[in-house]
């Protein structure tokens, strides 16, 4: 669902820029530029843009570029499309050519142009073109935390560490830089799974850390099963912004696994509040059915059973099922197993003992 909704958020945002670009086209136009075929082409990436004809929308880009070189928004659009789709060639043509109109300009859209061009060549393995690159980028905007954490891809050691500490310096707000410092450490024998909060503060500022930053930085030592420090950090997280669903969420999980269930049970609660996915739903209904509150649990998990992601989660359904079958509702119980998706032993020996269930009612 999170990647649904991301994915929704960015064919927004590009359907935003085009629709400014195809209605500013009219009002901005210049008389030497040919009007009628740069519309046509605008018309033409907007309605692709529309069908989700993302091949169409690329070609009519193109044409777009090509009937009005200076066009910043179309070339950038384009360039970071090609980008994205893994055509390097393409991306860095579209992003020159942004530099060659509008390189003079110290904006931030300049910068990013220069941070992708850094990627590129990073990419390339052109290490020398890549920090010339990523230099330029923060010359032109200092506070650009990418920017640092590309040029430390480019360098070893102490460089690689000064350049992300004063990444972090200049741009606490970005988690690229924690995350690169992190991810350096752990390649030279630190061990974040057991490495306490005291050990990480001296290897990494976070006095400076945002709460979106914290919360991220949370979730690697969850995923690395380092619930102590995890824990620590999401709750400071939460401490500067109460509003975080995965803070919440990955903290009901630790507190449950420490034994504090009022703490899970109102983390998770909280998770719901900010976040109403399913995942947020079976962890509160799993936690209510661990305790023996079955009602509780159907409760739960009938909140989210008309969500489309539910009909596909096999064990929101089974655990619905179970929950049924501990109230004595079995009918219930197996109209929800007959959903569910799966058929490894547990489930067959459930159904079986169901079905034994319901024949001894109807006797």
């Amino acid at each position: 669902m999170r990647f649904i909704r991301e994915y929704k958020i960015i064919f927004l945002i590009l359907f935003i820029i085009f629709y400014i670009i195809f209605i500013s086209y009219r009002l901005t136009f210049k008389s030497e530029i040919p009007k009628e075929e740069y519309q046509e082409h605008v018309e033409e990436a907007y309605y692709s843009l529309q069908r989700r004809d993302y091949s169409a929308f690329i070609s009519a880009l193109k044409k777009t570029v090509s009937s009005k070189p200076d066009d910043y928004n179309s070339t950038s659009a384009l360039a970071h499309l090609l980008y994205q789709y893994g055509d390097y060639e393409g991306a860095r043509k579209y992003f020159q050519q942004i530099l060659q109109y509008h390189g003079h300009l110290k904006t931030r859209g300049i910068a990013e142009t220069y941070y992708y061009l850094g990627m590129i060549a990073v990419k390339e393995n052109n290490k020398t073109k890549a920090i010339k690159y990523f230099e330029k980028a923060i010359e032109i905007e200092p506070e650009y935390g990418e920017a640092y954490a590309g040029l430390a891809l480019c360098h070893e050691g102490e460089t690689k560490i000064e350049i992300y500490r004063k990444g972090i310096e200049n741009a606490s707000w970005d988690v690229e830089n924690y995350i690169g410092l992190l991810t350096y450490y752990k390649d030279n024998g630190y061990d974040l799974s057991t490495i306490s909060f005291e050990e990480l503060q001296d290897l990494i500022p976070l006095e400076g850390a945002n709460s979106l930053v914290l919360s991220k930085i949370g979730h690697i030592f969850y995923e690395y099963s380092n619930k102590d420090v995890a824990m620590i950090i999401h709750e400071k997280a939460l401490e500067k912004n109460e509003t975080l669903e995965m803070s919440h969420r990955e903290l009901g999980s630790i507190y449950e696994e420490k034994g504090l269930y009022e703490k899970a049970e109102k983390s998770y609660k909280q998770a719901i509040e900010y976040d109403q996915e399913v995942l947020n739903f079976i962890n509160l209904a799993r936690l209510y059915y661990k305790l023996g509150k079955y009602k509780e649990t159907v409760e739960t998990l009938r909140e989210c059973i008309y969500y489309e992601d539910f009909d596909s989660n096999n064990e929101g359904i089974y655990l619905l099922a179970r929950a049924y079958y501990k109230l004595g509702d079995y009918e219930n119980a197996l109209y929800w197993l007959k959903r569910c998706d799966a058929d490894n032993d547990d489930i067959v020996e459930f159904r079986k003992r169901l079905q034994q269930k319901i024949k001894e009612q109807e006797e």
